[in-house]
């Protein structure tokens, strides 16, 4: 089972458009979502601004996926903004293996980065690692 850590911008755009590709994440059988109440917070309140019939989506979407109110103290801050620490924080203290983000302008430098112990994705790269997989098995 891989513990999967979506990001808020992963669940405004799943929320955004039911037939957005996003949405696959939920019917994978071996990935359990994770997130937390704060990146949970920023979605819903970015959805109520900008689309908020979509809002209905989300809720429904949030059946499946894990609300962890975990952190850990990082050693350092790996770069990233004040406001994106508790995002991974959370991640690594959930136990995720994968952290999966739009915010490649915050991330994208994490991405391929072993050293700090979870992968960095966007939802593409996610699925092609997905593929290699099933293709290597």
């Amino acid at each position: 089972m891989i513990r999967a850590f979506v990001d808020a911008n992963i669940l405004f755009s799943a929320a955004w458009s039911e037939a957005s590709g996003i949405n696959r994440l939920w019917d994978q059988p071996d990935i359990q979502l994770v997130t937390s109440i704060y990146a949970l917070a920023e979605a819903q309140q970015n959805i109520l601004l900008k689309r908020p019939n979509s809002l209905v989506h989300l809720n429904r979407l949030m059946l499946n996926v894990q609300i962890s109110a975990l952190t850990t103290i990082l050693r350092r801050d790996y770069g990233l903004p004040e406001n994106d620490i508790p995002i991974i924080n959370t991640a690594i203290a959930a136990d995720c293996s994968v952290l999966l983000t739009g915010d490649m302008r915050h991330f994208g430098h994490l991405i391929n980065d072993a050293s700090i112990g979870i992968s960095v994705m966007t939802v593409s790269m996610f699925f092609a690692s997905l593929i290699n997989e099933q293709q290597e098995e």
